[in-house]
């Protein structure tokens, strides 16, 4: 590990996509799959690269904005997409209030006063 973050070595990185990208390329050719994105996506959660943990909380912030607007408060909104997630209704609330704990790239701007004399 290279740095505080704990972020992969950039030729570990490469060969763990060469190794991906080959390991589906013989699946394609053997199941005579098209190799698309949704085949690679399919592929990567069947071989459990891809977890149902990180797809229900990927989805957590796709749900809300339409969960919000079919629901009569934030709450219920939440319930829902708890229940369509498997996730538990604190997770969910946890993640709407701070997606950025979570990986999504969502800061607060900040009101910034002028000071004009």
């Amino acid at each position: 590990m290279n740095n505080e973050k704990n972020e992969i070595d950039n030729d570990l990185l490469n060969e763990f996509q060469e190794s991906i990208l080959y390991k589906f390329k013989s699946l394609c050719e053997k199941d005579g799959l098209t190799p698309d994105f949704f085949t690679l996506i399919d592929f990567l959660h069947k071989t459990n690269i891809i977890k149902d943990l990180t797809i229900s909380k990927f989805m957590v912030m796709e749900l809300y904005p339409a969960a919000l607007f079919e629901n009569e408060s934030k709450m219920n909104a939440i319930m829902d997409i708890s229940i369509q997630t498997g996730l538990s209704e604190k997770t969910v609330y946890n993640m709407i209030q701070h997606p950025e704990s979570f990986g999504y790239g969502i800061s607060k701007k900040r009101n910034k006063k002028s000071n004009n004399k």
